[in-house]
């Protein structure tokens, strides 16, 4: 490594300059980019626009709803929600409001890398030193999340802060509090929640007793065990100060304590067998994975030996991207919009990546390679980063070109008391103003059990009167072959015909 300790201070110094000069860089091109594509401002996915409607409704009428009056829960990530209702009281556009949330998010989760990675290796020095915080920044993943308007990058600054109050024994409601935090943001936080108790609880357990508790051991006392039960006590109860509400919110409207969208993804995504889940594991790191994180992988296997000479930390670096992994195999085999539920693993992986190449042995006789080595890095994470413009801004287009302009349509072609059936309820619902009926299940979760059965959703959709459908044809096609000769509007797009996709359809039903 060989920088003096006044190289590494000033490196120190300059981390913060360099984390929010990225962050800011990234931003501005990102957005700069997605306007000349998509011709204004947007998100890459359409599930964006779903927070904001919940957001609206929150700062408007004080309900957790998307049709106004039908209380619902069907956010995915009520904190993210939250925050994007509490931004609506500002005077500011709810896109910028969800951009810079992310932008603050992300940059706050590379600082937070930078923190985790001294305790890993606290020799390390200089580039050295902040290099995981700006492999994070440049990885275009990271970008597309942060100006995505979901709540990624707010579910990955939690986890690093949980994992860096657990690796540095912080007080137990502190833990707790992050990890209520984490869990209300998306429900699949309550696993790093389990990992971090566990890891605190075995902190208690494995440290060396002073020497007036060897003397109560003596007389028959456990005084670790008592402190063990006064750190889960502080712990649990900290733990369900934030999610306690939205469990009895969730009850009270859905007889669920999870939302409605878990149930609905599970079913429209689910994998059956062996083979599913090879092809799920497959997919995330074609996406995550390969590419220039590839150069990262020896680091991975190091890493992994490393474990056994910092059991604690690397074990919980390990542990909750494994964890995460295996519960979305499970239950949520799903790797659309670039994986975007896999990304919280990303930082983890990159941690425990360069770690491992840092302590590759005999690294330093591969004078070559060691040389060569962070210049194709370099190379090939600002290619991806170059890459990640143009993504970002083909999704925005895409999705500004098709379910916002049908939006708009129903908003100025249809009656105020329509009734709305589609399948992307998001900038529908946004826009429109329309009472929606959701054919997905994520706020109208009776249509779950049959989600899949086209005779049945057409029926129901007949039965609940509703006045218009919209809809990709090739989602529903039995739908859209019954309902052919009532269309009234679509969208179609060379760029986007071109790239496989499919024309937005909306049909007056006429019931």
């Amino acid at each position: 490594m060989g920088n003096t300790s006044a190289e590494n201070d000033a490196w120190t110094r300059r981390e913060p300059l360099v984390i929010v000069g990225l962050a800011a860089v990234t931003g501005i091109v990102y957005l700069a980019w997605s306007v000349l594509a998509a011709g204004e401002l947007g998100f890459p996915l359409d599930d964006s626009w779903i927070h904001q409607v919940f957001a609206r409704s929150l700062a408007e009428t004080g309900e957790m709803a998307y049709n106004p009056g039908e209380p619902t829960a069907g956010s995915t990530a009520p904190l993210w929600t939250v925050l994007l209702a509490l931004a609506r009281l500002l005077p500011v556009d709810p896109r910028w409001s969800a951009y810079l949330y992310g932008m603050f998010f992300l940059a706050g989760s590379a600082w937070l890398m930078s923190r985790i990675w001294r305790r890993l290796c606290p020799s390390a020095a200089g580039l050295v030193a902040v290099a995981p915080a700006v492999l994070l920044l440049m990885d275009w993943h990271m970008a597309w999340a942060a100006l995505s308007g979901m709540e990624t990058c707010l579910f990955i600054f939690l986890s690093l802060l949980l994992v860096y109050l657990t690796m540095k024994s912080a007080a137990p409601w502190e833990v707790g509090l992050v990890a209520g935090l984490l869990t209300v943001t998306r429900p699949e936080g309550v696993v790093l929640a389990t990992l971090c108790w566990a890891r605190g609880n075995w902190d208690l357990w494995s440290e060396q007793q002073r020497p007036e508790d060897e003397v109560a051991s003596r007389q028959g006392r456990r005084p670790t065990l008592a402190r063990a039960v006064r750190y889960s006590l502080a712990w649990g109860v900290a733990f369900l100060l934030p999610l306690a509400p939205y469990l009895a919110f969730s009850w009270n409207v859905s007889g669920s304590l999870l939302p409605n969208t878990f149930y609905a993804k599970v079913a429209t995504y689910g994998r059956a067998g062996l083979l599913g889940l090879l092809s799920f594991f497959g997919e995330t790191a074609v996406v995550l994975v390969l590419g220039p994180l590839a150069l990262l992988a020896p680091g991975l296997v190091v890493s992994a030996a490393l474990v056994w000479r910092r059991s604690r930390d690397a074990l919980l670096l390990w542990g909750w991207p494994l964890a995460l992994l295996a519960l979305y195999a499970w239950r949520l085999p799903a790797t659309y919009h670039h994986a975007r539920y896999e990304m919280p693993v990303l930082p983890f992986l990159i941690l425990l990546g360069w770690w491992g190449i840092v302590g590759f042995p005999g690294r330093q006789q591969l004078r070559l390679l060691s040389r060569v080595y962070p210049w194709l890095l370099a190379a090939l994470v600002a290619g991806s980063w170059v890459r990640g413009v143009g993504i970002y801004g083909g999704d925005v287009r895409f999705i500004n070109v098709t379910q916002v302009s049908a939006a708009r349509w129903l908003r100025d072609n249809t009656p105020p008391t329509a009734v709305v059936g589609t399948h992307d309820i998001g900038a529908i619902g946004y826009f429109s103003g329309r009472r929606i009926l959701d054919t997905a299940g994520l706020i109208t979760p009776e249509v779950v059990p049959w989600i899949h059965d086209q005779p049945h959703l057409l029926e129901y959709l007949r039965q609940q009167r509703v006045g218009y459908v919209a809809q990709f044809t090739v989602w529903y096609p039995q739908i859209s072959a019954a309902l052919k000769d009532r269309e009234v509007y679509r969208v179609h797009d060379a760029a986007v015909a071109a790239a496989g996709g499919d024309d937005f359809v909306i049909y007056q039903t006429g019931w």
